[in-house]
C-alpha cells in the first residue's frame, strides 16, 4: 500500500514561478493537533504505519516538532516533501523520517544564505542516513540540471533524481509546460536523462507522460517503464489540512474527511469513483488522437494532467 499522503500546511517560505499549488483555496491552512493526532489513531487502526508530509513546506508548521514528536511516539516512519530551508533544531525529531523527498529549483533564486542551508542539511541528512530523492521541475528550455548534478555527487544517501516538466494549476497562474508545447521539451527530458545516470543514478517521473510522447525506440533506449512512464496515475488521495479528502489538482473535492471512512481503501474508492475526475481521465482528450488511442480506451493511460484537462476541457 503506498503511504498516505498528509498536505501538513499550504503555507510555504519559497514562491517558485512554477508551483501547481498557486490555486489552493485556504493558503494559510494547516493541521491542528487534535486533529493530527486523530489521523494517527484511525491509521494505525488502519494497521498503516507509514505517513507522508507534504505542503506548502511541512517544516514551518508552527506546531511541526511537536507533530513528529506524537508520530514517532506511535512508531510512524515518515516520509516528507521539503525545500531543505529548515533549521536544525529540528534534527533531533527526524528519529523515524526514511526517506526526504528535496525539491530544488535554480541555485541562482536562493540567496547565499538559504543556498549554504541547503547544502549544511543535506549533509546533516547523510550523517543521519536519510535516504534524499533530489526533485527537479523542468520550467524553461534553457533550464540547466548541473546544480542538481553537483549536490547528487556529494552525498552518498542520494540515489535517485525525480524529474518533471511543470504542471498547471487551475488558475493558470503559475508557469508550467502545456501538453502542446511539451514536444519541444523532449531532448532536454531525455538528455537529462542521460546525464543523471551519467553519474549513477536512478531517474523517477512524478506525473504521467502520454505514451505517445515518446517512440518505442525512445520508450525501449530510456528504459522509460522502469522510470515511471506507464505506472504514475493522476488522481492519488490527497488528506488536506482540516482531514478532507482531495485529489490533485482538486484540493477542494469534498467536505468529506478520512476519518469519515470505515478504511484507507474505502477513501481511495471514493476518490477512484469521483465522476468528474473520472470523464477528465477517460473522456477529456489531452490531443487529437487521443480520441482513437487504445491506451485511453481501454484506461491504461490517463494523458497528460487532469489540471490540464480541466482548464482546456479538450473534447
Amino acid at each position: 500500500m503506498m503511504s498516505p499522503k498528509l498536505l501538513l500546511t499550504n503555507k510555504c517560505n519559497r514562491a517558485c514561478e512554477f508551483c501547481f499549488q498557486t490555486s489552493m483555496a485556504i493558503r494559510d491552512a494547516e493541521i491542528s493537533i487534535p486533529d493530527f493526532n486523530s489521523l494517527l489513531l484511525w491509521l494505525k487502526f488502519q494497521n498503516i504505519n507509514t505517513l507522508t508530509l507534504l505542503g506548502g513546506e511541512p517544516t514551518i508548521h508552527r506546531n511541526f516538532s511537536h507533530l513528529l514528536k506524537l508520530a514517532n511516539d506511535m512508531n510512524f516512519h515518515i516520509n516528507m516533501l521539503s525545500n531543505l530551508l529548515f533549521k536544525k533544531d529540528i534534527f533531533s525529531f527526524f528519529k523515524n523520517i526514511q526517506n526526504i523527498c528535496a525539491n530544488i529549483t535554480l541555485f541562482d533564486t536562493y540567496t547565499i544564505t538559504e543556498q549554504n542551508r541547503i547544502l549544511e542539511n543535506l549533509a546533516t541528512l547523510e550523517n543521519l542516513k536519510i535516504d534524499v530523492l533530489l526533485s527537479c521541475t523542468i520550467y524553461k528550455t534553457d533550464q540547466s540540471i548541473e546544480h542538481i548534478l553537483g549536490i547528487a555527487k556529494k552525498y552518498s544517501n542520494i540515489r535517485e533524481i525525480r524529474l518533471d516538466l511543470a504542471r498547471p494549476s487551475i488558475d493558470k497562474k503559475n508557469k508550467y509546460i502545456s501538453i502542446k508545447k511539451i514536444e519541444s521539451h523532449k531532448t532536454q527530458l531525455l538528455s537529462y536523462i542521460r546525464e543523471v545516470e551519467s553519474i549513477g543514478l536512478n531517474v523517477l517521473f512524478d506525473c504521467p507522460f502520454p505514451k505517445c510522447f515518446f517512440t518505442s525506440e525512445e520508450i525501449n533506449s530510456y528504459d522509460l517503464p522502469s522510470k515511471g512512464l506507464s505506472h504514475n496515475e493522476c488522481g492519488n488521495l490527497l488528506i488536506n489540512p482540516d482531514l478532507s479528502i482531495a485529489s490533485c489538482p482538486f484540493y477542494n473535492l469534498t467536505e468529506k474527511k478520512i476519518t469519515d471512512f470505515s478504511s484507507f481503501s474505502e477513501a481511495k474508492e471514493f476518490i477512484v469513483d469521483n465522476k468528474e475526475i473520472e470523464r477528465l481521465k477517460y473522456s477529456v482528450c489531452s490531443l487529437p488522437l487521443c480520441k482513437t488511442c487504445q491506451s485511453r480506451i481501454d484506461k491504461s493511460c490517463t494523458g497528460y494532467c487532469i489540471a490540464e484537462k480541466a482548464i482546456y476541457n479538450q473534447n
